[in-house]
């Protein structure tokens, strides 16, 4: 194949070639024909990036999150340097998706997925993987960094999203998992930041109740 510019377009060229041989069997010319065939590559291209991202965000998905954690695994042990993982699961989803619709849902998931990307730093990977849940991969980081990514991850969720609908809150519960002898898997980690974030959404509804009875109680 051969690729040509054209202004700022790349153009795939698919390329044919047949020698033409006198009647001594010596090539005396030859026969090229070109097909554009830039359809078809930019099709190609769409069909390998949607087996790594998600459609909808356009973030990495389950299966390159587990490729990058493999990377960043052996990293974590070559350099002896910590990896974290967050788990995150938006505790509004639900009840934007069921009162709003799927469309106010998929922008709130569409926005989380922005926040997400510009919270963390360019070697960081977010994930979608699946439903309202993310997995965000801290590389190369020390607790101390990573703490400072967290916190700028729950400031970006605290704030009111616009669904197109109206704004409403979707704050985050998140899971936390460090690199350690015990967590020294990719299984591990995930498994560990997903009972933080399960534990963490339980200790939030806790409030949420607790808050809810002392106001029906003050207004009794």
């Amino acid at each position: 194949d051969m690729v040509l510019h054209r202004g700022d377009e790349r153009v795939h060229l698919q390329v044919w070639g047949a020698p033409i041989l006198d009647r001594h069997g010596h090539v005396t010319h030859a026969l090229a024909a070109f097909g554009d065939i830039t359809q078809q590559r930019r099709a190609q291209q769409q069909i390998e990036h949607l087996a790594y991202h998600d459609p909808l965000t356009g973030l990495p998905n389950r299966r390159l999150m587990a490729d990058r954690m493999a990377q960043a695994l052996a990293q974590a042990r070559r350099y002896d340097s910590d990896l974290v993982v967050l788990s995150l699961d938006l505790d509004g989803f639900k009840l934007v998706n069921d009162k709003w619709g799927h469309a106010a849902g998929d922008a709130l998931l569409i926005e989380t997925a922005r926040r997400l990307t510009h919270a963390v730093r360019d070697s960081d990977t977010v994930a979608r993987m699946g439903g309202d849940e993310f997995l965000v991969l801290l590389t190369r980081t020390s607790r101390e960094e990573a703490g400072v990514v967290i916190g700028r991850i729950e400031a970006a969720l605290a704030e009111p999203f616009d669904t197109g609908v109206r704004l409403v809150s979707a704050p985050a519960s998140i899971g936390v998992a460090v690199l350690s002898a015990e967590l020294h898997d990719a299984d591990a980690l995930m498994n560990a930041a997903d009972r933080q974030m399960y534990a963490a959404k339980a200790h939030r509804q806790e409030l949420a109740q607790a808050e809810g009875r002392r106001a029906r109680s003050a207004s009794s």
